[in-house]
């Protein structure tokens, strides 16, 4: 109705091609908001990653402490625990660059569209910067856990495990 009335008045309806003066502050909430989220999201994952970290060093006990008084280095220990990482994160990236294309950039895009048309989706810049972000989580987790696991003695390793 609004476009036939528009359209009579010598007017008609457009879409909104871009950013305007009065949805930028929507899209600056929005982005704000995105990053947050990505932020907390980052937190969750190397909490998950160490408490994951942490089960394996804790089953592997006995295994840790036998290698270590075989004379296995803390960083022999470290790259056992980043095999097991590298499982986890190897999963995750792959997973995540397709929830990214097939769900949340569609979902944001759909939030957007009646204040802007935004072309989103990650482009291979994005992705290898987020790659690159998840196996510094990575790194920093098992380097947290090795730091764990090489505090305990290795004879009351030997001795539970």
């Amino acid at each position: 109705r609004i476009a036939a009335i528009g359209g009579s008045q010598g007017g008609g309806a457009q879409a909104t091609a871009g950013a305007s003066t009065s949805n930028r502050s929507f899209l600056a909430l929005l982005a704000g908001l995105l990053r947050a989220v990505a932020v907390i999201n980052g937190l969750v994952c190397l909490y998950a990653l160490v408490q994951s970290l942490t089960l394996t060093a804790v089953e592997r006990r006995g295994t840790v402490a036998l290698l270590r008084a075989c004379g296995a280095s803390r960083g022999h220990v470290s790259l056992l625990l980043a095999g097991a990482a590298a499982s986890v994160v190897v999963l995750a990236a792959p997973l995540g660059v397709v929830l990214e294309r097939l769900v949340l950039s569609p979902a944001v895009a759909g939030l957007a569209a009646d204040y802007a048309t935004l072309p989103l989706g990650a482009d291979a810049t994005a992705i290898a910067l987020v790659s690159f972000g998840v196996v510094g989580l990575a790194a920093a987790a098992t380097a947290l856990v090795t730091r764990r696991a090489g505090r305990e003695s290795i004879v009351s390793g030997l001795r539970e495990g």
